[in-house]
C-alpha cells in the first residue's frame, strides 16, 4: 500500500478503522512511497480491504476523519486513474503525454507510470 510496513487497526465496537498513512487527505492523491516498497496496486487492494472491514469511521494518518463514502470515492478515482494510465502505457505514450491527458499534476499518475514502465 503506502509502504511495505502498513498497519490497519479495526475496532468493531466503535465502528472505527485506523488506517494511518494509507489514507491522508493532506496529499492530493494516494500517498504511495515506491522507495519503501509501496505500490498503486497494493494501495488499491489495501483500501478495498479497509472498506471490507465494515467500519463507518476511518481515521487517517493526516487529515480529518473520513466516512466510508469519502474513502470509496478516493478508491474509485484511483482505480479509474490507474486503468487510464495503464491503457496509455500500453499505447506507448510518454509520461509527458500521459500527464497532459490526465489533467492537473498528479503524483499518482507518476507512480503508476514508474511502476508499469520502470522509468522515471
Amino acid at each position: 500500500a503506502h509502504t511495505s510496513g502498513d498497519l490497519v487497526v479495526f475496532v468493531p465496537a466503535a465502528g472505527a478503522i485506523f488506517a494511518g498513512d494509507i489514507l491522508a487527505t493532506g496529499a492530493p492523491d494516494a500517498p504511495i512511497h515506491l522507495d519503501k516498497h509501496g505500490s498503486s496496486e497494493g494501495w488499491i487492494t489495501t483500501v478495498k480491504g479497509v472498506l471490507s472491514l465494515g467500519g463507518d469511521r476511518i481515521v487517517q494518518g493526516h487529515g480529518d476523519l473520513q466516512s466510508r463514502a469519502d474513502v470509496q470515492a478516493r478508491l474509485a478515482a484511483a482505480i479509474t486513474a490507474r486503468d487510464t494510465v495503464s491503457e496509455m502505457v500500453r499505447q506507448g505514450r510518454s509520461l509527458a503525454e500521459i500527464r497532459a491527458a490526465m489533467g492537473p499534476p498528479s503524483t499518482f499518475v507518476d507512480i503508476v507510470f514508474r511502476e508499469l514502465t520502470g522509468r522515471q
